[in-house]
């Protein structure tokens, strides 16, 4: 019985870590093209989740920066 609450959060995990991957592409791939509002539509979420998944991705080390125009990659 207690066992599909945590299979449910399992799920949301691999969800929330392909869509961390997935985000991580696009900006690599399309630099200064998305951003936060097209990213929502994209995976479906609001802003608010974007903004959250960048900075989980600026944590570990992905080194992104924002502008008018989108997310890119800060190169160095």
């Amino acid at each position: 019985m207690g066992g599909s609450g945590c299979k449910k959060k399992e799920r949301a995990i691999s969800t929330k870590t392909k869509r961390l991957f997935e985000i991580y592409d696009l900006i690599v791939m399309n630099p200064k093209y998305w951003t936060c509002g097209k990213l929502a539509v994209r995976f479906g979420v609001s802003r608010t989740q974007i903004s959250r998944d960048i900075n989980q991705l600026r944590e570990i080390g992905r080194e992104i920066q924002s502008s008018q125009q989108g997310y890119y990659i800060f190169q160095k």
